[in-house]
């Protein structure tokens, strides 16, 4: 099934399941939350209370290669 998300173009994508397996397992160190995940709610909850934004994806950065990552993968989802 995947997770759709947004890209920075604005266009739409979808990773697959087991892309976000990987990303999970292998590139980050910090925790990756999808929309269901334990943490997911709680974590893309902001100060101001009048937006309820919900992200396709929530990277916890543990370190800047979290953050480099992180940054290329917004930039290149699928890659």
């Amino acid at each position: 099934m995947g997770v759709k998300i947004k890209t920075l173009d604005g266009s739409t994508t979808t990773i697959p399941d087991e892309k976000l397996e990987e990303l999970r397992m292998l590139v980050f160190r910090g925790p990756l939350l999808a929309a269901g995940d334990d943490g997911y709610d709680e974590a893309r909850v902001i100060q101001n209370a009048h937006f309820d934004r919900k992200p396709g994806l929530i990277i916890r950065c543990s370190g800047t290669a979290d953050v480099i990552d992180a940054v290329n993968l917004a930039r290149e989802p699928t890659c």
